[in-house]
């Protein structure tokens, strides 16, 4: 219970900062998508089930605040979250690699399904241009603060996580 309210937090805090702080400090235009980062690492730190209920979490609070079509970004980033979350068996502590990795791939497939049908599909074909002014900073970035705020997600959920376990266990049932 206190684990998803930290999780909570973070996705508060994660949307505040970028809404507001890399909003404004963009640099290309661009910002990197810190919810989109949650969204991955929770299915990659704590399985399917939980990285869909952030992504859509993440998703729909991004939809109420700027969507256009509501619950567009909630579908994606719940997929996001899944797709994550199936590499939870693969998941070792230290290894930053897969997660890095993992961020990077979907924030760049996020951003071309966004190009595809927001702009493709209404005939707006300069393709090389959104790749190269928006794709490419956007997927650099995320990858830089990806080192940052796995590190916090990762070391908050596996202490949240011991002194679960040390609760659940009973002395009276002797295990």
């Amino acid at each position: 219970m206190i684990r998803n309210i930290v999780l909570g937090i973070y996705i508060i805090a994660a949307f505040l900062l970028e809404t507001t702080v890399f909003k404004n400090a963009a640099v290309f235009q661009t910002a990197p998508n810190i919810l989109l980062v949650i969204t991955v690492s929770t299915g990659f730190i704590r399985g399917r089930k939980a990285g869909m209920i952030t992504g859509f979490i993440c998703g729909f609070l991004y939809d109420a605040v700027f969507g256009s079509l509501i619950g567009f970004h909630a579908l994606l980033f719940v997929l996001m979250g899944y797709v994550s979350g199936i590499f939870y068996k693969v998941f070792f502590d230290n290894n930053l690699r897969v997660p890095l990795f993992l961020v990077t791939v979907m924030d760049a497939l996020y951003n071309f399904l966004i190009y595809f049908i927001f702009f493709f599909m209404r005939g707006r074909t300069a393709f090389f241009s959104y790749v190269f002014r928006r794709i490419l900073p956007e997927v650099v970035f995320t990858f830089i603060i990806t080192f940052l705020f796995y590190r916090i997600l990762y070391t908050g959920d596996r202490v949240l996580g011991a002194e679960a376990e040390e609760r659940r266990r009973s002395h009276w049932l002797g295990r």
